[in-house]
């Protein structure tokens, strides 16, 4: 089966910051100031994808010569 037709694993926050190895503050900053797309389910908790949150580092990395959120 091809990883295309997979859904996507979503992380809380916590345990996404744990696995890409940053401080949760900076993965809350990024998702409310909206420049990581997240999931929020019913009971206010946010999911994220860590290969979206990569993308964007990595996005990020390139325009910017310092990591302000992530």
């Amino acid at each position: 089966m091809s990883d295309q037709n997979q859904d996507p694993v979503l992380h809380s926050i916590r345990d996404a910051a744990r696995i890409i190895g940053i401080q949760q503050r900076q993965l809350r900053e990024a998702v409310n100031d909206g420049l990581v797309p997240h999931y929020k389910l019913r009971n206010s908790i946010i999911l994220v994808s860590v290969p979206e949150v990569l993308s964007i580092m990595k996005t990020q990395r390139k325009e910017q010569n310092h990591d302000k959120y992530l």
